[in-house]
This record gives C-alpha cells, structure tokens and sequence, in this order.
C-alpha cells in the first residue's frame, strides 16, 4: 500500500552499517508523526523513497548511529533465591 508522506525529520542511521535510516514521517493517510526505518530494499515504495531522499541529504543531515545500551539485571543473590523458593514451595503447598 502506497503511502504519501507530507514530511519527514531526524533522520538518523539505523544500525551501525549505515543501512537503514530512522525519520519521524507524517503520512497524508495518518493525522500523526511516526518513527520510520527507511530502506534501501523495502518492498513498499514509500520506504524506498524515503531512504533515497534521506541519504541524499533532503530532510537534513544523518545523524550517526548510537548502539543501545543494554543494561543487565544483577544476579540474585543466595539469600533473594532461597525467598523465592520459600514462597513457591508455601504456594504449592496450598494447592495441596
């Protein structure tokens, strides 16, 4: 489904090879901004065009791209493990 974008902003690499462009688009079909990953390969052509144009340069320079930061959860310690246990051990026991 083809769709008209009246405009697009922020543009911003995707992922660290520099294939995928992020925008936030407005559609003509949707009364909203919305993210967008641009493609070189999207099947629609709307994504297409859209990432043609933002490479060029058309909605403003690409920002580059920034890895997330996954952030790990601390193990539990012995002490939160055993609780846990505790707990479920006294929830099965109750369906007994």
């Amino acid at each position: 489904m083809k769709l008209n974008f009246l405009s697009a902003k922020k543009p911003k690499w995707a992922n660290e090879s520099n294939t995928l462009i992020d925008l936030v688009v407005r559609f003509s079909e949707i009364d909203a901004d919305l993210p967008f990953t641009a493609s070189p390969n999207d099947v629609e052509e709307h994504g297409r065009d859209l990432f043609t144009r933002a490479a060029a340069g058309e909605f403003g320079s690409i920002a580059a791209y920034v890895a997330p930061v996954i952030v790990a959860s601390p193990a539990p310690t012995k002490e939160q493990l055993l609780a846990e246990l505790q707990a479920l051990t006294a929830k099965i026991q109750s369906l007994e």
